[in-house]
């Protein structure tokens, strides 16, 4: 025997499991905020100036990349730790599928979304260079609105991928 050695997978089944579904819950809830209620309030703040919009954008995926660069490797691993201990073709089928798909958040990122997110990081580092961290300065070409709405689009595929990876682990938890 062992100095250290895992539980037995009737053991640790359920404890996979229940991260699996947490991560993608979490991946699932905090991509949605974004179109649910941060995108309507930063634009439906008629006094919110574009460079300001650009600034709260900004910190929110700085903030956003930090949770999901830790959430979806961690989601990944427990789902296909899951997989590996279940029964049955089709339950490790739905699983593999689910890590799958929550993993691919992260290649999708690098190769739609962080280009995007580049250009509107160097717009930010310009302004405030320019302008320094003056609250309100409207010195933003309204351009920059038209960048977060694409944004804003891609990242709405990444809220889908988010919540069918949730939607296959939920469904094999039950099945």
């Amino acid at each position: 025997m062992s100095f250290f050695s895992l539980p037995p997978p009737e053991v640790l089944l359920p404890v996979t499991r229940g991260l699996s579904l947490v991560g993608t819950g979490l991946a699932a809830g905090i991509t949605s905020s974004i179109p649910l209620w941060t995108y309507p309030t930063i634009f439906g703040v008629k006094t919110l100036s574009t460079r300001d919009r650009l600034h709260l954008w900004s910190g929110l995926f700085d903030n956003g990349k930090m949770t999901m660069t830790i959430l979806i490797p961690l989601s990944t691993i427990a789902i296909g730790a899951t997989a590996a201990m279940v029964t049955g073709r089709k339950r490790t089928a739905i699983l593999s599928v689910a890590a799958a798909t929550i993993f691919s958040f992260l290649p999708f990122t690098a190769i739609a979304i962080i280009p995007g997110v580049n250009v509107l990081k160097a717009i930010e580092s310009d302004v405030v260079k320019r302008d320094g961290d003056k609250p309100g300065s409207a010195s933003v070409s309204s351009d920059v609105d038209s960048k977060l709405w694409d944004w804003h689009n891609l990242h709405g595929v990444r809220v889908g991928l988010a919540w069918l990876a949730f939607g296959l682990v939920a469904f094999e938890a039950v099945w």
